[in-house]
Parts: C-alpha cells; structure tokens; sequence
C-alpha cells in the first residue's frame, strides 16, 4: 500500500557467481500496463549490492496499481525479469482534526 501523497521507488540486490559488474534496468506497470515515464535502464552496480531506481514515481492516484520489474545484465547475458507485488495506491489519510479555540 502506499498513499497518494508519498512516492514509489523499487530496488534489487543482483547477485551473478561470475561477474562482478552488472546492469541493472527497471520498468514500471500501472494498472497492467506498461508506463514508460519512470523506467530506468542499464543502472552499473556491483554484484550483490543494493541497488534503486533512479527515479521516484510521483502523481499517485487513488486506485491505481503499480508493480515493478527488475532485468540484470552482466555483459553477457540477461537475467528474466522478475516483478514486485502489486501497489495499490490508497487515498491521502486526512490530517488530525483541530478545534478551534
């Protein structure tokens, strides 16, 4: 779950036995489609560490899903992708209430 107002990222920890540089590349689906404005591609890494897109997806909707897929290269050849779960975007939790005084 996330909120309206909070942002997505998504990361991967490749791991190659062979290779200790990789390429990292993301792709983003919103509502089972394909949304190219956040992709990021051939991100350099070393192998097994942390690794983040470099663009937060903003502008979430209420309602919508969002999923992430995740492809390693390492020169040679290309893992498959492999996808997040899904993300449905819930509304904004309004703030406290306040009375007045």
């Amino acid at each position: 779950m996330a909120y309206a107002t909070s942002g997505l990222n998504c990361s991967a920890i490749p791991i190659d036995a062979e290779q200790t540089q990789l390429n990292i590349s993301f792709i983003w689906y919103k509502n089972n489609e394909k949304n190219y404005t956040f992709d990021t591609f051939n991100i350099s890494t070393t192998n097994a560490t942390l690794t983040y897109t470099n663009k937060l997806v903003n502008g979430l909707k209420k309602g919508d899903i969002w999923m992430c897929s995740v492809q390693a290269f390492d020169g040679y050849a290309y893992s498959d992708w492999i996808n997040s779960s899904f993300i449905t975007i819930l509304n904004t939790p309004p703030t406290q209430y306040q009375p007045l005084l």
